[in-house]
């Protein structure tokens, strides 16, 4: 069994909704499962802030947001640190990010395993 850490996003001020470039997705390999950690480092406001983790099937098909499926969801309403299991990876991983338009910082940290 192996673990590989990958920062999926260093820490980003984002002032509205978007998504992660499909070219700047993390591709997984051999890994079926991981374990995302977010860190919220600032939020402006009030309101739910939503990361949405987010997997594809062939990352060089993946051209629109149509192809992405999302296998987890964290919320923020202030800053902190949260988790997510998610056991069934696809080709790549990336996050959506859902504000209700106030500057909020994040960061994610990746760990993919090959344990099955």
């Amino acid at each position: 069994m192996s673990r590989q850490r990958v920062v999926l996003q260093k820490p980003i001020t984002l002032p509205a909704t978007t998504a992660q470039l499909n070219e700047d997705a993390v591709q997984v390999g051999d890994n079926t499962k991981a374990v995302v950690f977010a860190n919220c480092y600032a939020v402006g406001g009030t309101g739910t802030n939503t990361v949405n983790l987010q997997t594809c099937a062939n990352l060089e098909e993946s051209t629109g947001a149509s192809n992405w499926i999302t296998i987890g969801t964290i919320t923020f309403t202030g800053t902190g640190s949260k988790k997510v299991v998610i056991t069934d990876l696809g080709d790549a991983i990336r996050w959506s990010f859902t504000s209700p338009g106030t500057a909020t910082t994040f960061g994610l940290v990746v760990f993919l395993t090959d344990f099955q």
